[in-house]
C-alpha cells in the first residue's frame, strides 16, 4: 500500500485547526458551558452554550458581533459561572440557522432573540452584547422592556459617532477591512481591531483567517442587511439614536480605548442619550474587551450587576407590603 503524500501545508492546518478545537474545548469546560440546540419554528434551529446554572438568581445572555460566533465569549464566561449563563449564534452566525431570503436587519436579530429566549424558557434577564450585539441588544432592551433587568453595551455600533474611526473612514472610500481577501487583509483588520494582535497565537490566528474567508460570501450579505444602500455606514433607518432615552433600564456602556472599529466617542453618546448608565473605558483594549482582558471586562460587568442588585433592594424598601 502506497502512504499517503500530505503537503506541509495541509498538515499545518490540520495541526493548527486542532489546536483550535482543543482551546475551544478547554474553554467550553473551564466556563461549565453546555452545546444546546432548540428549534423556535420551522426551518429556524438555533445553537447556543448555556452553563445550566438554574439555582442562580439571575439569567445572563451574551450576544456577540458581526460575523462573529458564541466561542467570542468563553474566556469570559469563566467568571461569571455564579450566573446562568446563556450564549447564543445569532441567525446566519456561528451554527444557527441561516437562511439567504431573509432580511437579517436589527429588528430581525432581535425578534429572533426574542424567539430563542422564550422557547428556553428564560422570563427576564441581564443583556449584554458586543458590537452589533450591543446594537441588538439595545434595540431588545426598547422592543422587549419587560424582558431586560439591565443592558451592558460592549463596544457597541448603532449610533452616530462624532469622530469617524480608521475602520469607518476606509469604509467611507469603499474599503471594508472585513471582507479580506488574504493574510495581509487580515493582518490589517486585526491591527485596527485588537489592541496587541501579536499576542493571539499563531495557530489561532491562521484558522480565524481561514474560517472567515470560508463565510465571507455570507458575511457580505449580512452585512448589506444593515447598512446603507452603498455600504459605507450603517443603515439610517435602524440607527438607535431616537431610542436611547426610552430604554430605562440600568445601563453599563463599556469601551475598549483603542478601538479602531466604534470609536471610543461613541460611548459618550451612549452614555449621554441612557436614562440611567455609567461608562467605562478600558486602557489597552481594542474592540473586543471580552477576549482581551476578559477578567478584568467580567469584573466590570459583575460590579455592575452588583450595583443593580443593590438599587433594586433599595427601592423595594420603599415599597409597603399589601394590606
Amino acid at each position: 500500500m502506497t502512504p499517503l503524500a500530505y503537503s506541509p501545508g495541509y498538515l499545518t492546518e490540520r495541526w493548527q485547526q486542532s489546536v483550535y478545537h482543543i482551546t475551544q474545548t478547554l474553554g467550553r469546560r473551564m466556563a461549565g458551558l453546555t452545546l444546546k440546540w432548540i428549534d423556535t419554528g420551522p426551518g429556524c434551529r438555533f445553537c447556543y452554550y448555556d452553563n445550566n446554572n438554574t439555582r442562580a438568581t439571575d439569567t445572563l445572555v451574551l450576544v456577540h458581533g458581526f460575523n462573529a460566533d458564541k466561542d467570542h465569549w468563553l474566556a469570559m464566561a469563566r467568571h461569571l459561572r455564579q450566573f446562568r449563563v446563556i450564549i447564543p449564534d445569532l441567525g446566519g452566525h456561528g451554527e444557527s440557522c441561516y437562511d439567504p431570503a431573509l432580511t437579517y436587519d436589527i429588528a430581525c436579530y432581535a425578534s429572533q432573540l426574542n424567539q430563542l429566549l422564550q422557547a428556553i424558557g428564560i422570563e427576564s434577564c441581564h443583556l449584554l452584547g458586543n458590537s452589533m450585539g450591543g446594537w441588538i441588544v439595545a434595540h431588545y432592551a426598547h422592543a422587549y422592556p419587560d424582558m431586560v433587568k439591565s443592558l451592558a453595551l460592549m463596544n457597541a455600533c448603532g449610533v452616530t459617532s462624532p469622530r469617524l474611526s480608521p475602520y469607518f473612514k476606509a469604509l467611507a472610500n469603499r474599503h471594508n477591512h472585513f471582507f479580506y481577501t488574504c493574510p495581509a487583509e487580515f493582518d490589517a483588520l486585526l491591527q485596527i481591531s485588537v489592541a496587541r494582535p501579536h499576542a493571539i497565537p499563531k495557530a489561532l490566528r491562521d484558522v480565524a483567517f481561514r474560517s472567515g474567508l470560508a463565510r465571507m460570501e455570507k458575511a457580505r450579505k449580512l452585512f448589506a442587511d444593515i447598512t446603507n444602500a452603498d455600504q459605507t455606514w450603517i443603515d439610517p433607518a435602524q440607527m438607535l439614536d431616537d431610542k436611547l432615552a426610552a430604554i430605562g433600564q440600568p445601563a453599563l456602556v463599556l469601551w475598549g480605548d483603542r478601538d479602531g472599529i466604534m470609536d471610543p466617542s461613541m460611548l459618550h453618546i451612549f452614555r449621554a442619550r441612557l436614562r440611567h448608565s455609567k461608562a467605562i473605558i478600558m486602557t489597552d483594549v481594542g474592540h473586543t474587551p471580552m477576549l482581551e482582558k476578559p477578567r478584568l471586562a467580567a469584573c466590570h460587568y459583575t460590579a455592575f450587576l452588583q450595583d443593580c442588585q443593590d438599587m433594586l433592594t433599595q427601592q423595594q424598601r420603599f415599597i409597603s407590603p399589601a394590606e
